[in-house]
């Protein structure tokens, strides 16, 4: 404590060397420089910085865990979507709305691409305490993806109904954060049982007069006519308005087939042997990664890792890995 001698009054010797010796400054004034990540070659080029980096994005989703966990068949999600005037700002190009609606977008067709049996809805919700407590009570699974600063509620509403807050740093990340949901969620409930579910597989009509349907009454010529009580619904998969049966297709079953039973991770060989010659989906040449690997090949490229299945023990490049676990959900060798 030290006194000025013209005023008196007391002030306070602050030690303020810590403070200049301090490599961060506050949070919101850090950032991650993310070209000082790119490394040239001897070359000059950047090539194989970028290779490298969208290779370890890979990587990344094929870490993700295809164990057979329980999870649900038919999924109910709503989308709730921010749409007040904070949403206009342009931190995110070209806005924070345009970019939700432009990931939605792709997000709802590739939802029902992959959960044919699902419902995808909006709602407005009422009162938030009233509903952070039915959504415990009713076991209703509830994630946030944030574009602006981390908000406690949310966050609180995410922890205690088992979902997952996340906040999205820039355009990139938040379409991976929106898209992740696609998949069905484990069902986290220990005392949930798996129950039977009644399903009718509809006929498809053509009449040649116009007749009404029971979901909207109205006419049409084509529809499907519910093997149960013969009414006609427009379009499936649905439920039946007469009897309330579950309307589906033998399509609608096998696309959601593969959540229950994934197909199984592919093993990476390390190292590969020099006999495999191509990858067995897209014949693609696998010397040249053989080589690198095996550092026989330094100038080489990036080398692409190689996997094989289980079962088949046929060979596939890491694209041909990623497509068949995310898309076809099938090993070609093995069908």
């Amino acid at each position: 404590m030290s006194k000025n001698a013209a005023s008196n009054e007391p002030l306070i010797d602050i030690d303020d060397s810590n403070l200049h010796d301090q490599e961060s400054g506050y949070t919101w004034e850090e950032f991650k420089r993310s070209w000082d990540v790119l490394q040239e070659d001897d070359s000059g080029s950047l090539q194989k910085a970028v290779a490298s980096f969208h290779k370890k994005l890979k990587l990344k989703r094929k870490q993700n865990d295809n164990n057979l966990i329980q999870k649900g068949l038919v999924r109910y999600c709503y989308i709730i979507l921010d749409c007040s005037s904070n949403t206009s700002e342009r931190d995110l190009r070209p806005s924070r709305l345009e970019l939700a609606l432009q990931t939605l977008e792709a997000f709802v067709s590739e939802f029902f691409e992959q959960n044919p049996l699902g419902s995808l809805t909006s709602t407005d919700p009422s009162d938030i305490n009233s509903t952070i407590s039915d959504l415990i009570n009713e076991n209703i699974r509830v994630s946030i993806v944030e574009m602006s600063a981390e908000v406690f509620i949310f966050k609180k509403i995410c922890t205690d109904t088992n979902g997952t807050f996340s906040v999205a740093i820039n355009e990139a990340h938040f379409r991976e954060l929106v898209l992740e949901f696609i998949s069905p969620p484990p069902i986290f409930n220990a005392n949930s049982d798996a129950h039977l579910i009644t399903m009718g597989f509809a006929t498809s009509i053509h009449d040649s007069t116009p007749t009404f349907c029971s979901c909207h009454f109205k006419l049409s010529l084509d529809g499907y006519l519910c093997p149960r009580c013969n009414s006609k619904v427009c379009s499936l998969p649905s439920n039946c308005d007469v009897c309330g049966l579950s309307l589906v297709s033998s399509p609608h079953l096998s696309r959601s087939y593969h959540h229950l039973f994934p197909t199984k991770a592919f093993k990476e060989l390390v190292p590969p042997k020099e006999s495999l010659s191509y990858c067995y989906s897209c014949m693609e040449p696998l010397s040249d990664s053989i080589k690198a690997l095996n550092n026989q090949k330094p100038d080489a490229s990036i080398p692409e890792e190689l996997f094989q299945c289980p079962k088949c023990l046929n060979v596939f490049c890491l694209d041909c890995d990623l497509y068949i676990h995310e898309t076809v959900h099938n090993c070609p060798g093995c069908v």
